[in-house]
């Protein structure tokens, strides 16, 4: 049987057809989802053609006056529609049609990323695709260790180990290979005592302080610009420089001034990770407000300033978010400054109106809601042999919270797993209160540690104690300021203390 090439050229017109309308078929039923490539066609209209992706939350924008639109969970029928009736109020009669170009396929990314969860990415999307997709690492996510899980057809499990860090510093294409359909990808955690190695602190007197990736020594100076550089109150003369990495926490005082007017290559020394930098500024005179730490079974614990000798118990209490849950309000505990520390029922005051339950507040005082006895809490026993200890941290960091600690951490190792203090932190009144039940309190001058070498003023830290920064005394001129903040000039400012207004 002989067959022409006519024969066979109809052969492949109807076998083309086919599939195509085999094809069709699937994507008219496929729900579209973010990652997706669509064709948009709107006939003889150009300008509102092309090719649009579906964006994490399942929109596509298109030209006007079509704008953005909802496409998630559409087949590509629906949103041919969609587009249709939105434009028929422009456009006659309009024609629209909506092919996928690509399917996109899910992924699972966890652990150490801003925003974990699954996203739905295009074909030949890479990791470090996945991760930026994700907010990008969090400062504790070790990089070298990252975890790719992908599942064969048999079911089988292939499980990828990949040094991210190549990628970054060394541009190697290896270590950022491409994902595949319901790939999970984990991001460990860096353990405590590795992710102290890789850093350094940076406190005081400039315009970000904080904690920086510090992979190789640098100098001074870098690691000042690496924080913004100095605030204008800044003593160039005095900073500090404490090297935890030895052991032997030694302190030395550099005079950056020096550097920065003669270039003296001496007082811009190397930095190593693991080392704290201290820049202090000028002594603040009094202020019209001063701060009161409010911890323990409180929504938001920390530091907050009231208003001078007005503020009550219960108003640092509810700036503080008001009570948490589990919380004890009939053995709320006041540590003043100096004085006796006070018992008070706030059950009385909120039932009975008793004004003596609920006193007015002094200047640095220590307020503290215990958990209620019926609250269920470790023992000294469970405790009792774990390799970690729980220390909490709040008020002027940048990441206040519990930490798990190794059992030889100190403070200033805690200050940097905290993420280092906010530029308003007053370092000279540091407080550590340990079981918050029985009020007990330790002020701790952590410049006068980090600028003359006083390292036995930092306590040994237990397993359970708070650990919280107070915030700086402002002057009354820049309190002024800031009131004044709704006027429409400072100059008007300036007439009203003079008394010509």
């Amino acid at each position: 049987m002989r067959i022409s090439l006519a024969h066979l050229w109809m052969g492949g017109l109807i076998l083309s057809v086919l599939l195509l309308t085999c094809l069709a078929g699937i994507t008219q039923e496929y729900k579209v989802g973010p990652g997706d490539m669509l064709y948009v066609v709107v006939w003889g209209y150009d300008e509102l053609s092309g090719l649009v992706p579906v964006s994490p939350d399942g929109t596509i924008a298109l030209p006007s006056p079509i704008g953005i639109v909802q496409v998630e969970g559409l087949t590509t029928k629906e949103i041919s529609d969609l587009l249709a009736k939105r434009l028929s109020d422009y456009i006659r009669n309009p024609q629209v049609t909506v092919s996928l170009r690509e399917f996109g396929y899910n992924i699972h990314i966890y652990g150490e990323v801003v925003t974990p969860g699954y996203y739905k990415v295009p074909d030949k999307t890479t990791l470090q695709e996945v991760i930026s997709r994700a907010g990008g690492l969090t400062p504790y996510a070790d990089v070298e260790h990252i975890r790719i899980t992908s599942f064969n057809k048999d079911g089988s499990r292939r499980v990828r180990v990949i040094n991210y860090r190549k990628y970054l510093r060394e541009n190697d294409e290896s270590s950022n290979p491409f994902v595949m359909s319901d790939d999970l990808i984990f991001v460990p955690r860096l353990k405590t005592e590795d992710y102290l190695k890789k850093v350094v602190s940076v406190l005081g007197s400039v315009q970000n302080p904080g904690v920086f990736d510090l992979e190789d020594a640098k100098r001074l100076m870098d690691v000042i610009s690496l924080a913004g550089g100095f605030t204008v109150d800044a003593d160039l003369e005095k900073v500090s420089v404490v090297d935890l990495s030895t052991g032997r926490y030694d302190v030395r005082i550099v005079n950056l001034k020096r550097f920065l007017q003669e270039n003296d290559p001496s007082c811009n020394p190397p930095i190593h990770p693991r080392t704290v930098i201290y820049v202090p500024s000028t002594r603040i005179p009094e202020e019209l407000t001063y701060p009161i730490n409010v911890v323990g079974q409180v929504l938001r614990p920390g530091v907050y300033r009231v208003k001078a000798e007005k503020a009550r118990v219960l108003d640092a209490i509810f700036s503080a978010g008001g009570f948490a849950q589990g919380a004890d309000i009939e053995r709320v505990t006041v540590i003043p400054d100096q004085g006796e520390m006070k018992r008070l029922n706030l059950k009385r005051f909120l039932t009975e109106g008793d004004m003596s339950q609920n006193p007015r507040l002094n200047e640095g005082d220590t307020v503290i809601v215990p958990v209620s006895p019926l609250a269920k809490q470790l023992s000294v026993v469970d405790t009792a042999f774990v390799p970690y200890k729980t220390i909490s941290v709040i008020g002027e960091v940048r990441n206040p919270g519990a930490f798990q600690v190794p059992i030889h951490a100190t403070l200033l190792d805690l200050l940097i797993i905290a993420g280092g203090t906010t530029s308003t932190a007053d370092l000279e009144r540091v407080t550590l209160i340990r079981k918050a039940s029985e009020g007990k309190k330790f002020e701790i001058d952590v410049k006068r540690v980090l600028t003359e070498g006083e390292f036995n003023l930092l306590p040994k830290l237990e397993s359970g104690d708070t650990v919280f920064i107070p915030q700086k005394k402002e002057s009354i001129w820049r309190q002024i300021v800031r009131l004044a903040a709704d006027l429409s000039t400072i100059a008007a400012l300036i007439l009203i203390l003079m008394g010509r207004r």
